[in-house]
């Protein structure tokens, strides 16, 4: 199948994810042995150039204030707040309806932050302080008005077929240092796991959903609590027995070899997950910093 440049780039985790593994991938070589003697799929791998970034904090938040609230100012549309719109929409899913409402004005001013000159809503007073470290992209857009179907463009790259989540695709790529934890972990997952999916890729590079950032098991369905832990490891070897037999049968699955590592990493996740979510040793500043204490910030910024 062919396809242009600007197709595959769009059509993998929506641009951003490429760009974002292509910047990990294609920069100078990593100074590590040419192959890995590691024999697990999450294994850090060689990028073939090295990367300038070491680490990427993907945050989603849905349900968030419009960019057009924020970051894009408007002059025309704050200026003509609350008229109808001086020409026709054209016939779209999205302009159903539209045809004799209102424009509305920002929520709030703006100002140039910093000395680039950002402009920025009054709202964000504290990010105001940093304008000058950001870099803010106004080449994002949707295909489709309908949020749930956006939010998977974003994740995914597509509007309907099942594609790879970003964090599959890096995973896949990249692997991960921590062999007693996920590669890929979501925290508060929105609009179902195909956000997170691996789809075509192994299933072992699937998201890992974090839905209960206050209790002690983060993670659902990692414990067993009415099973001593021997039990749990002999149960788990049972199984990977029958699984490794049947993979050997198949010769090469990439779901069945997924299902596998799985197991194994759960067993080594029972350990290592309590700490996910353990902020005893976080200074009562950092804590503050993220809101937590207060009742109107507490579980955001946990």
């Amino acid at each position: 199948m062919q396809t242009t440049r600007r197709s595959f780039l769009r059509t993998t985790s929506c641009g951003f994810g490429a760009f974002a593994l292509n910047a990990m991938l294609q920069q100078q070589s990593v100074a590590l042995p040419s192959k890995s003697n590691e024999t697990s799929p999450l294994a850090v791998k060689q990028p073939h150039f090295w990367p300038r970034a070491k680490r990427i904090i993907f945050l989603f938040m849905s349900g968030g204030p419009s960019q057009m609230d924020l970051f894009d100012y408007k002059p025309q549309l704050a200026k003509r707040a609350g008229k109808e719109l001086p020409y026709k929409l054209p016939a779209t899913e999205a302009t159903v309806g539209l045809d004799n409402t209102k424009l509305m004005g920002p929520i709030s001013k703006y100002h140039h932050a910093g000395d680039c000159g950002l402009f920025m809503s009054n709202l964000l007073s504290h990010t105001a302080k940093h304008a000058d470290d950001l870099c803010v992209l106004r080449a994002c857009q949707a295909d489709s008005p309908n949020h749930p179907v956006a939010i998977r463009q974003i994740h995914t790259g597509n509007l309907f077929d099942v594609a790879p989540s970003m964090g599959s695709w890096f995973s896949y790529g990249l692997g991960t240092e921590n062999q007693q934890l996920p590669s890929y972990i979501t925290i508060l997952p929105a609009e179902g796991e195909r956000n997170y999916s691996s789809a075509f890729l192994p299933a072992i590079h699937q998201g890992t959903p974090i839905q209960n950032v206050t209790g002690k098991s983060p993670i659902r369905h990692l414990t067993d609590s009415s099973v001593p832990k021997d039990v749990q490891r002999r149960r788990i070897d049972l199984i990977q027995q029958m699984n490794r037999r049947q993979l050997k049968r198949l010769e090469t699955d990439q779901q069945m070899e997924g299902v596998i590592e799985s197991f194994e990493l759960a067993f080594r996740m029972q350990a290592e997950t309590p700490k996910l979510v353990n902020l005893a040793d976080e200074s009562k500043e950092t804590l503050a910093l993220y809101g937590i204490g207060d009742k109107k910030t507490d579980q955001f910024g946990r």
